[in-house]
């Protein structure tokens, strides 16, 4: 009886401590059920985030190449969620994931999640900065080439006017008058028109009026040209080139007649004692600015 007494105590330890296993072992059960299933439930809102974060990835790539900025952000933003998306993935693939890890993928998912919206929203601002920046560029383009079309449109107008101007600046040189004299002893003038008797070429014309014109210095170039069709012309004496005002091109002259123009009609006359040999009919041109004004045919015998 004695014995029996002995043993109850211990029957009733080891049932306690079986009570407790069990009570342990259902609970520790529970827990990793409860993990579990937030364990899937966790990769399922990942697959969802994946999801998520591939459909704004092709939408961002398409913004690519559109400014510096934005391609620097699209490429911090993708090194950026590749990196949580791979802590993420190896966290749930592993089988013995515990508390803390899950609680950890928890927060990185989340933050996944958070950043995705904040790239998408800052990246969504730059391309419409850009495309504004873009629209205010091609407005600009298109006002700079209205402007430029106008500038030429002006210096157009300029230049025709300046050459109105030009044009009616120009003197007459009427009533032109050569012919070869030779000068007596006593300083009068004969006219002739034989090489062996003349002493020079006589050119005589008429400015006009022109009230267009300012007061003051005009020159005018001489150009003679003997029967073999080259220019009378001697450096020294003060023969040179000017540029003709159509053909653009160096024209040889005779001589510069220089003169002050009061805006009336003055007579000017030129002289050429030189190279005069050969018979045959000449001509006399008269030029300003490289504009020809007159031209008189003459011959000598």
């Amino acid at each position: 009886m004695l014995k029996g007494n002995k043993l109850t105590p211990i029957l009733i330890i080891l049932l306690l401590l079986g009570l407790v296993a069990g009570f342990f072992a259902v609970n520790s059960g529970i827990k990793s059920k409860k993990l579990s299933e937030e364990k899937e439930e966790l990769t399922f809102q990942l697959a969802d985030v994946m999801k998520d974060l591939e459909t704004s990835r092709v939408t961002l790539d398409t913004m690519r190449g559109k400014n510096a900025m934005l391609d620097s952000l699209l490429s911090r933003r993708s090194q950026k969620l590749d990196s949580m998306t791979t802590v993420v993935e190896n966290l749930l693939r592993s089988n013995r994931i515990n508390r803390s890890e899950l609680s950890k993928a928890q927060k990185m998912l989340a933050q996944l999640q958070e950043e995705n919206t904040f790239y998408v929203s800052r990246i969504d601002s730059l391309y419409t900065q850009n495309v504004k920046l873009a629209e205010l560029s091609d407005s600009l383009q298109v006002k700079l080439t209205e402007e430029i079309i106008i500038s030429s449109q002006l210096r157009t107008e300029n230049t025709m006017l300046s050459d109105k101007v030009a044009m009616g600046s120009l003197l007459q040189a009427n009533n032109m008058y050569v012919t070869g004299i030779k000068t007596k002893s006593s300083g009068k003038e004969v006219e002739t028109n034989k090489t062996k008797r003349m002493e020079q070429i006589k050119v005589c014309f008429e400015t006009g009026e022109n009230r267009v014109r300012d007061i003051g210095r005009v020159t005018l170039h001489l150009r003679i040209v003997n029967p073999e069709g080259v220019a009378l012309s001697i450096q020294s004496l003060g023969s040179g080139v000017f540029i003709d005002s159509t053909s653009g091109k160096e024209i040889q002259y005779t001589k510069e007649l220089v003169f002050n123009y009061d805006n009336t009609n003055k007579q000017v006359c030129a002289y050429w004692a030189n190279n005069i040999f050969s018979p045959g009919k000449y001509t006399a041109e008269i030029y300003q600015d490289g504009h020809k004004l007159r031209v008189k045919e003459f011959e000598l015998k």
